[in-house]
């Protein structure tokens, strides 16, 4: 009896000692993990869920393609197009989707204005972020040569995020929750987002004292520095004389003879660009009202952070994730 009782204190004494040591060890693996945890929140604050990263491609160094559903069919080849107002599809993809028709409308672009037929799609998707009963123009997507995409996203889709387009790591990351935005270091080059027709533009600093701040339409879609108007005498740009050429650019909704050059610098706050490429394509018909001097390519930067909701703009930030 006295040995049953023994054994079964002894038993329970080694249950007891074997449990408090469990017990430690498990208190332990969880002060490691909140440890990690903190570690994690503290270097890493600007991690971006997994649902607003969209990787891309780039094409011709510099034209980007997204993946993009349509009615929850795809992917899809998305040109991605800060400088238009509008998203383009072709087609022969409005038709497979069915989409209704609505009207006739304008759009104009590099190559002056042409008319569309207008239809609505029933969404759009892009990343985690999705559009209902979307207004959409019809356009051929074969006048750029040897590219195939399906269609082009426009500021009436990218004016509605806040977003960073990453050219280094080819990633457009979609902010969620100010995760960029309430980290913008001081001194870097911020802008304000000016707009007009649904185009979005910078005011650039002045270039020289004999010309006035060029007002420039963010564009992801132009390999070079598009200008309009008088030239680029009245911005203070200084080409260079010995690049001149003519050339001609081409748009999806068509084809512009132009003439070329090269501006070995553009400066910015505190940043500057050299040897820019830069197309003037001349003076502006009676029907095309634009405001702006000219076209920005945002291919020239690393980086770039757009906040709709704030209205401004930051070029080659430093803040995204595992800079």
């Amino acid at each position: 009896m006295f040995v049953c009782c023994l054994a079964k204190r002894l038993d329970t004494n080694f249950k007891s000692r074997k449990e408090k040591k469990k017990m430690r060890g498990s208190n332990l693996f969880q002060i490691v993990f909140l440890l990690f945890s903190l570690i994690q929140i503290l270097i890493f604050p600007t991690q971006v869920p997994a649902s607003g990263v969209v990787p891309f491609k780039v094409v011709r160094d510099f034209l980007i393609l997204l993946p993009v559903y349509l009615d929850d069919s795809g992917p899809y080849d998305f040109l991605l197009d800060m400088g238009s107002n509008r998203t383009l599809i072709a087609p022969s993809v409005l038709q497979s989707h069915r989409a209704e028709f609505r009207n006739l409308q304008d759009l104009v672009t590099v190559s002056g204005i042409h008319r569309h037929e207008c239809y609505t799609i029933g969404s759009l998707q892009l990343g985690a972020v999705s559009f209902r009963n979307l207004e959409v123009l019809a356009s051929p997507m074969d006048l750029i040569p040897g590219i195939s995409f399906a269609g082009v996203l426009g500021q009436d889709v990218l004016g509605k995020l806040d977003y960073l387009l990453d050219y280094r790591h080819r990633r457009f990351i979609i902010e969620e929750n100010g995760e960029f935005a309430d980290r913008i270091p001081q001194n870097i080059d911020v802008f304000e987002i000016q707009r007009y027709a649904s185009r979005m533009m910078i005011m650039v600093p002045r270039q020289s004292a004999h010309g006035r701040p060029p007002l420039l339409v963010l564009d992801s879609g132009s390999a070079g520095l598009g200008l309009f108007g008088r030239g680029p005498d009245s911005l203070g740009l200084r080409l260079d004389a010995k690049s001149f050429q003519a050339d001609f650019v081409s748009t999806v909704s068509g084809r512009k003879t132009v003439i070329s050059g090269i501006l070995p610098i553009l400066r910015f706050k505190k940043i500057q660009v050299e040897n820019l490429p830069v197309v003037f394509a001349g003076p502006a018909s009676l029907e095309d009202q634009r405001v702006e001097d000219g076209l920005l390519p945002t291919s020239c930067f690393e980086k770039l952070y757009v906040s709709n909701s704030r209205n401004l703009v930051v070029l080659n930030p430093k803040f995204s994730p595992r800079d």
